[in-house]
């Protein structure tokens, strides 16, 4: 099963600018169009690879009980963003409790913790404060893994001169959700609208071998793409029964498409990258 799980802070969101900007990114990473939310933050799964029954909200915290449709495996995503002010975490350590007691479940959480776990989480730490004791007592009494983070070391920077940078973002998994998905790793993405990086956690099996061929739904944003494809259809000319004929024109179509996203339509990680340019020049007016 490939399923992918993106945890990012994103500031800003009153700006239509910013909302733009998040929507081209989330169709063009194929982002799920059921979704849930609450201050604490918003879930956006599809409901044709993921069922969601049960969610549980608190003032830090917004956790949902899913089932896998491919292979019906059952299991609980919580999103986090932790307090910022230290005397307030005790009440987000318990609220994070109260979640794990919620649903006798596998358990992956991730998002905004505020808060490091080791001093080398830190640029220029050099001391171990309650709230790191208090983490890392959560993760220890819950028996949490948590996975070397690849392609960044810090997942937030204030911006100056001499940027504060920490590791505040993070994702957590329980044994058993790692025994269901032993290839899981965290990565580091490219930061779209914040100053935190989104982390990628990705838990697809690499044996896999190459992607399939899929027909990508943000094609439908190009302009005259609705067009071209009439014409190409139209172009194709076979012999045989309905079914054969069907069958030899998606085949020809298949690879018109792939030529045509390669040459002309751009891979998605270029169109990526030209939008977290768009980013970055709305941030130089925020």
């Amino acid at each position: 099963m490939s399923l992918k799980i993106l945890t990012s802070n994103v500031r800003g969101l009153n700006s239509s600018d910013r909302r733009s900007v998040v929507k081209k990114m989330l169709n063009l990473i194929k982002a799920p169009i059921q979704s849930f939310g609450s201050s604490s933050g918003i879930k956006l799964w599809d409901k044709d690879f993921v069922e969601v029954t049960d969610s549980l909200v608190g003032d830090y915290t917004l956790s949902i009980s899913c089932i896998n449709k491919a292979d019906n495996f059952e299991w609980v995503l919580t999103n986090v963003y932790g307090p910022n002010n230290p005397t307030e975490r005790d009440d987000f350590w318990m609220e994070l409790y109260n979640a794990s007691i919620s649903w006798d479940l596998p358990w992956c959480l991730g998002g905004d913790f505020n808060v490091i776990l080791k001093c080398d989480e830190k640029k220029g730490c050099n001391k171990i404060t309650k709230s790191m004791r208090d983490f890392a007592d959560f993760i220890y009494t819950h028996d949490l893994i948590d996975l070397p983070m690849k392609c960044a070391r810090y997942t937030w920077s204030n911006g100056q001169s001499n940027p504060v940078m920490s590791r505040i973002d993070r994702f957590l998994l329980s044994p058993s959700f790692e025994d269901h998905f032993p290839f899981a790793s965290q990565l580091a993405k490219a930061r779209p609208t914040s100053d935190h990086i989104p982390i990628l956690l990705d838990i697809s099996d690499p044996s896999w071998g190459p992607t399939p061929f899929r027909f990508e739904v943000m094609w439908f944003l190009e302009n005259g793409f609705l067009t071209l494809l009439e014409e190409w259809w139209q172009s194709f000319y076979f012999a045989g029964t309905a079914s054969t004929i069907l069958w030899l024109k998606l085949k020809d179509l298949k690879e018109k498409l792939k030529i045509w996203n390669k040459e002309v339509f751009g891979i998605p990680n270029s169109k990526i990258n030209l939008i977290l340019e768009e980013i970055q020049g709305i941030d130089g007016y925020a």
